[in-house]
């Protein structure tokens, strides 16, 4: 007897009306012009997306968080531009692999010192750049962030059995039409004069001494260098008694004296490799400022000729040169150069300001703040949300290593802003370092 095989009916075809609703490439689960894509119910996953959902018939936890980890890594993310920490930190964000590109967008206004941060003396042509000194500054600036703040900590995953880290590497680039940051930069000598450093948060700009909001539509922000603040200077700690080398009316040289006074100094610094010495070269207000200022220059020069014949090293020795900027009215008494061992340590300023691009505030104490001083209420939030709180604590402001503070290191917890951007660019919170 033949077996009779039954005929499955068609499926019935949408209506007119649903099929010209939910359009001509609308499809079910089975390839037909369907209600999947009938509104209200667009969001129905497909069978693909539902097998994606699945694990792997016989994955282990540690297979699933390795597959997870590399369909990560594949990942094509949208970049951010403008992103903004929330604490006047503003820079672009982009994401490829496991490296996360900080991008930091200025613009520059080169201008020349202003005579009351200098010494009596200084000619206008010592306040005035070239074409060079400005090109120099692009690419010191550009080079000092970047070295200091790339590769300094990497960004971890808290997601279970994940052993991604994300490297950071921050760049600059000038964009003088939309930048984050608008930078002045004042020309000053090298061991005369010393300008004002200081960052007003994305959305202000600098006006009378503080930071006034800019006209609806200007976002970027402003920041105040001088020609010296990407060269490393010494931030002092604090220093011991000032020795006085004393000079008769226009002389610049040493004498036997004058020699035997800087013995001990030098010893000092030849025993404390880690000390430094700052030379202040005064004279007194009797006839031309220029003249002046030269011949405290000088004075300073053979002071720190005598020094450096003794073995001390260049890098240990500070020059600034006063002129008759410190007169007394005491004319033999201001014919001097002031000789102080410090404990410094080293900073580059141009590394710290750029810290405030990145929407980081300052660790060193302020004027009237006591030592242990917290941090401001919303930095401290931006570390608490975005990097693991040491054991002991959020540190307090203080006299530091910190970049932020006085020194040079870059702590975990500065790389707060960086995982803030790396958890927006990717939706995922679970990110630290």
């Amino acid at each position: 007897m033949q077996q009779q095989h039954a005929t499955p009916e068609a499926a019935p075809a949408p209506s007119p009306d649903l099929a010209d609703a939910v359009g001509a490439d609308a499809q079910d689960l089975y390839g037909n012009a369907a209600l999947a894509a009938a509104p209200g119910l667009a969001a129905l996953p497909s069978l693909g997306d539902l097998w994606d959902l699945l694990p792997s018939f016989g994955e282990t936890p540690e297979e699933a968080a390795q597959r997870e980890q590399q369909e990560f890594l594949g990942q094509a993310w949208q970049p951010l531009a403008d992103f903004d920490t929330g604490t006047g930190g503003v820079f672009d964000v982009r994401l490829v692999g496991s490296s996360l590109t900080i991008t930091l967008k200025v613009g520059y206004d080169f201008v020349s010192g202003d005579p009351a941060n200098a010494p009596p003396g200084v000619t206008p042509a010592e306040m005035e750049w070239t074409p060079q000194e400005q090109a120099a500054f692009r690419t010191d600036f550009s080079s000092v962030v970047s070295g200091t703040w790339s590769n300094a900590h990497q960004i971890r995953s808290t997601r279970p059995l994940w052993t991604t880290v994300v490297d950071v590497n921050v760049v600059v680039i000038e964009d003088d039409r939309d930048p984050h940051f608008k930078i002045t930069v004042a020309k000053y000598p090298e061991d005369a004069g010393d300008g004002p450093a200081s960052v007003c948060d994305g959305g202000t700009h600098h006006q009378g001494g503080v930071c006034d909001p800019n006209a609806p539509g200007a976002e970027e922000g402003t920041a105040l260098l001088d020609s010296r603040d990407t060269s490393e200077t010494r931030v002092r700690n604090g220093g011991q008694a000032t020795i006085g080398v004393w000079f008769e009316r226009s002389e610049t040289a040493l004498d036997a004296n004058d020699r035997a006074s800087l013995t001990a100094p030098a010893t000092d610094l030849l025993a404390n490799p880690g000390w430094s010495v700052e030379l202040r070269g005064h004279s007194s207000a009797d006839g031309d400022a220029t003249r002046n200022l030269e011949i405290a220059r000088a004075r300073t020069d053979a002071v720190e000729a005598e020094l450096l014949g003794s073995g001390v090293t260049p890098d240990q020795i500070l020059v600034d040169n006063r002129g008759e900027k410190d007169k007394t009215g005491n004319d033999p008494g201001d014919r001097r150069v002031d000789v102080q061992l410090l404990d410094v340590q080293n900073q580059v300023t141009a590394a710290h300001e750029a810290g405030h691009m990145f929407g980081l505030s300052d660790e060193y104490l302020g004027p009237g703040e006591a030592p242990g001083t917290a941090f401001d209420p919303e930095y401290r939030k931006l570390i608490r949300d975005n990097a693991e709180v040491p054991a002991g604590g959020l540190p307090r402001k203080g006299e530091a290593d910190s970049i932020m503070s006085n020194g040079m290191e870059v702590e975990s917890w500065h790389y707060a802003p960086f995982v803030a951007a790396l958890k927006a660019i990717t939706g995922s919170q679970e990110w630290t370092v």
